[in-house]
């Protein structure tokens, strides 16, 4: 009787820890999804002389080109949720004269559901979602000086991680915040704990005499072993791409004109960007390696603040 009872609760550990890990397993793919797949692209642009930067969507094939804010003012700084059923973004819809008007604002990606995130009078700018879609990373000049930030999406509980920075964006797994300083009086691209802590350079632009490469917009690609981002040197602007441990830097874009806001697609394949040549603007798709180049949409003054939607 107590063999038959010991061997019945063998089998019933084994399946409970079988259980555990199966749903560990789930929560870890439902959390870090990869690859995820390609959803729509959000920009924020102005398309015609003498109007304001409002938020756009576009479908990766250049269809379905709408306008999802009629606000006046700079809207700017759009950030898909992870779960792609929200967009995060900057504007000083409020007092477009006012350089303190610019907060956080939440909406759905068909213009409904806004909600005004901050509430106060400094200058809350370059916003991201965290990819566990609590919290945000964001740069600000609560204090009296410019650093990076993280709250939670209802914006309270907000916390300093660095006493200068900006641009900041978070790694897939939550454990890294990729930002740009200038400690030595150009732009770096450096890393840091989620908590702040471990602050480390990534990349060390080049120089020609007093004349420094400045590097900017960090993003992850979705498997968190990259970052695109953009250097500026000696009259051109391109997009590169390097290994979040420094290693394997790779310029991807060569043609004319000058290349900015790279967005990885969620599938980790494609990268998208923008590209101005004679006063006007287009964004172009890339294969991860620079190769397989076309436009997206393009006819516009301006363009920037590239987000790639995930879907689920």
């Amino acid at each position: 009787m107590r063999a038959a009872y010991d061997h019945v609760m063998r089998l019933f550990t084994a399946a409970a820890a079988l259980s555990a890990l199966l749903f560990a397993l789930l929560v870890a793919a439902t959390t870090h999804a990869f690859p995820g797949r390609n959803g729509e692209i959000v920009f924020s642009a102005v398309l015609r002389k003498n109007a304001d930067f409002n938020l756009y969507l576009v479908r990766s094939d250049g269809t379905r080109l709408r306008r999802i804010t009629k606000a006046r003012g700079f809207e700017r700084y759009p950030s898909w949720s992870p779960d792609g059923k929200w967009l995060a973004y900057i504007s000083n819809r409020t007092n477009p004269k006012s350089e303190s008007a610019y907060e956080a604002y939440v909406m759905r990606p068909n213009g409904t559901g806004l909600r005004r995130v901050t509430h106060d009078r400094w200058i809350d700018d370059q916003l991201a979602w965290a990819p566990d879609g609590k919290r945000f990373v964001f740069d600000s000049n609560r204090g009296g000086k410019f650093g990076v930030w993280t709250m939670r999406s209802n914006g309270s509980g907000a916390v300093r991680l660095s006493r200068d920075g900006a641009t900041p964006a978070w790694s897939p797994n939550g454990r890294t915040i990729a930002f740009v300083r200038a400690p030595q009086g150009f732009d770096e691209l450096w890393l840091m704990d989620a908590n702040g802590s471990n602050q480390r350079r990534l990349t060390t632009p080049p120089s020609a005499g007093d004349r420094h490469a400045i590097d900017m917009t960090p993003e992850w690609s979705p498997d968190g072993k990259k970052l695109a981002f953009t250097r500026s040197y000696r009259g051109r602007s391109d997009v590169y791409v390097i290994g979040a441990d420094g290693t394997g830097l790779r310029r991807l874009t060569k043609a004319a004109g000058l290349h900015s806001w790279p967005s990885w697609s969620p599938d980790g394949k494609r990268i998208v960007f923008v590209r101005k040549l004679r006063r006007r603007a287009a964004i172009y798709a890339t294969n991860a390696d620079g190769s397989n180049e076309r436009r997206v949409t393009g006819g516009g003054i301006d363009y920037a603040y590239l987000d790639w939607q995930p879907l689920r």
